[in-house]
């Protein structure tokens, strides 16, 4: 457009000029007939030339005769007019250019990325410019304070005027907010991996973002995660092992769950899928052990082996129409397999409620399970009894419910599952109550007791129950079967240690004669032990994933279990003793064991199982270096890592 007005004024100007000229003429010819005949102007007669000179350009002016101007264009913010007159006498033409007028605005607008203003007069966005953060983090120009996350990575989307996140650059803090723009250009994309492993608490994303790709958010210690309202892609993974995810609403626009989409996502309580998603991929809340409840959309039409490992899902609200029934099997994905009420529109009605005590349970025939605690008090007692019905826990109740201080468990709850208050960070105070009998492994772990008192009551308590920081633990004195010594707790009848902590001296007077299954698992500030010559066994994972540098194993030991020392990242050095007859070839594995003393070395075969009548007749020349020993015990740990868990090295 701008060419076609160009010419137009070049063809006007110039038809101007030539009836100027042609108006003009016939006086010009008449003066260069009077030049001709009277010869050049002369050099000396210099004045007299500027008189006839000024009097032709008088003369020229009154030639024509112009009219009022006449408007051809009107000017706009960035374009030149046009205007034209005509001579009365001759109808010649002239044209002038009418400038344009200029963009106007009274006030500086911004965005997340920009600032700019917008023209009154024809709404064009101009001054475009990116914001410059000071140290308060507000534009300095513009005033805006930022209130999304800088210094995250992105590139352009190919072939569009479109940004897509690709990292979180050196984020460090608890809430990662994604800008809806990126200098000046939507960002419409969380790219594959963009956001992996960040250790922000609040993610936010913008709702300009359409599509979320593969693992873009998979082992983020998310808590929250805010996805945009009608985002349409979801990639497979995408929140794979977020394991402190409670909280995200899928957006209603996606069509499928991808695979493992929620993969062990151990926090996540309860999830709706929104009324777009056709399918739910394989895995895709496989591991999820303390999802409770699900919303299925209307329109899904297949699920997958989606649920695996979801003991804790009690309740399935179905909008679909597939026929999902609480029985106990596989169909639809398994999504019904634990639930003890499924209902639908109309029918039925939802069996999870929360006390006036915030703690929310659910109501089964003829009792109420207790799953998790939703409200302020950080002091907690656990009833006998709700709604004139027992209580009782299932595995994984409680589990992450960090705003628990100090937590009272009544004598009227036998039974604590396994895992029931794992990973409770804020309880600093644990009261069991007398009545209290078993209390299942991991039940304690990640929690921050420091005091640990046991009733008489309990008579039953797996390896690994309690946390890492406890300094003391107690047993009632009356407790026909557990007590305590060296800061251990010991079963009395069989003396196996069934849990030691940091401050843990393992008793040297017989009352141990078996280090129990994790009895010391996990405990990184475990720097040496001293194994008393009355203990003969150390069982599966005793010390599993220890930060122990230092093993003293004495005369009397006669087994070492499966992964009895394994993941003990800084353990270089062992020796065992003569009386060692058995050892399970991971017992020390992804340990750097670079010197292993064998005091026997003779008579050792390699097993695929115990059981086995025969195996392998093990290098004994190699056994007698110590350092060929660790490379060679590694070689077999490996080589028989894929193929028996069980294989042994047995010496008869």
């Amino acid at each position: 457009m701008k060419k076609v007005f160009g010419v137009l004024l070049f063809v006007l100007l110039f038809f101007s000029v030539g009836m100027f000229a042609a108006c003009a003429e016939g006086e010009n010819d008449s003066s260069e007939g009077q030049g001709a005949q009277t010869g050049e102007f002369d050099n000396a007669d210099e004045g007299k030339q500027e008189d006839e000179t000024l009097s032709d350009e008088r003369d020229k002016e009154i030639l024509h005769r112009w009219g009022n101007w006449e408007t051809i264009f009107s000017p706009n913010c960035i374009t030149n007019g046009l205007k034209i007159c005509h001579c009365t006498q001759c109808g010649a033409t002239k044209a002038e250019a009418i400038p344009a007028l200029g963009h106007n605005s009274e006030e500086q607008e911004y965005d997340q990325s920009v600032h700019f203003r917008i023209c009154s007069r024809c709404g064009e966005k101009y001054d475009i410019r990116e914001h410059v953060f000071g140290a308060d983090l507000s534009c300095d120009e513009c005033g805006y304070v930022c209130d999304y996350t800088q210094g995250l990575e992105y590139e352009k989307v190919e072939g569009k005027d479109e940004y897509r996140l690709t990292g979180a650059g050196n984020f460090t803090g608890e809430v990662l907010i994604v800008p809806a723009a990126y200098q000046g250009l939507p960002v419409t994309e969380v790219g594959d991996y963009a956001l992996q492993k960040v250790q922000a608490k609040k993610i936010v994303l913008p709702d300009s973002v359409r599509k979320i790709g593969r693992q873009a958010f998979a082992k983020s210690a998310a808590e929250e995660i805010v996805l945009p309202k009608y985002a349409e892609t979801l990639g497979d993974a995408a929140f794979y092992g977020c394991y402190s995810l409670k909280k995200t609403a899928l957006p209603e626009g996606i069509k499928r769950i991808g695979s493992s989409a929620f993969y062990a996502c151990l926090s996540l309580r309860e999830i709706v899928i929104p009324d777009s998603v056709v399918e739910i991929g394989q895995q895709a809340f496989d591991h999820c052990s303390t999802l409770t409840k699900i919303t299925l959309g209307k329109n899904l039409e297949r699920i997958e082996n989606a649920f695996l490992q979801c003991n804790r899902l009690l309740e399935v609200y179905n909008r679909s129409v597939l026929p999902v029934a609480a029985d106990g099997t596989m169909k639809f994905g398994g999504v019904a397999r634990s639930a003890k009420n499924v209902y639908s529109i109309g029918v039925g009605h939802t069996n999870l409620m929360t006390t006036k005590d915030g703690i929310w349970c659910y109501e089964d025939e003829n009792s109420v399970i207790l799953l998790d605690y939703r409200g302020e008090n950080p002091d907690v007692v656990l009833p006998d009894t709700i709604l004139q019905k027992p209580v009782e826990l299932i595995e994984n109740s409680f589990s992450k419910a960090g705003n628990i201080e100090s937590l009272t468990v009544s004598g009227g709850i036998k039974d604590i599952p396994s895992s029931s208050f794992t990973a409770m960070k804020g309880l600093t105070e644990l009261k069991l109550e007398e009545g209290i009998e078993r209390v299942g492994g991991g039940s304690f772990t990640g929690s921050n007791l420091s005091v640990l008192r046991l009733p008489s009551s309990l008579v039953s308590v797996e390896g690994g129950s309690f946390g890492s920081d406890v300094q003391r633990i107690e047993v009632a004195e009356s407790n026909p079967v557990l007590m305590s010594a060296g800061n251990c707790l010991i079963d009395r009848q069989s003396k196996t240690l069934l849990r030691g902590f940091v401050s843990s001296v393992i008793p040297t007077d017989g009352c141990v004669e078996i280090i129990g299954e994790n009895a010391f698992a996990d405990l990184k500030e475990l720097k040496e032990i001293n194994i008393p010559s009355a203990v003969r066994n150390i069982e599966t994972r005793a010390f599993y994933n220890t930060g122990l540098t230092e093993v003293i194993f004495s005369e009397g030991l006669e087994s070492i279990g499966a992964e009895a020392f394994a993941y003990c990242k800084d353990l270089t050095e062992v020796s065992l003793p003569e009386t060692v007859k058995e050892i399970y070839a991971s017992a020390f594995i992804d340990s750097p064991i670079g010197r292993m003393t064998f005091t026997k070395t003779n008579g050792w075969t390699i097993k695929r199982h115990p059981d086995n009548a025969s195996g392998d007749a093990a290098d004994a020349d190699k056994l007698a270096d110590p350092l060929q020993a660790a490379v060679y015990f590694n070689e077999v740990a490996e080589y028989y890592a894929g193929i028996s868990a069980a294989a042994v090295w047995v010496r008869g």
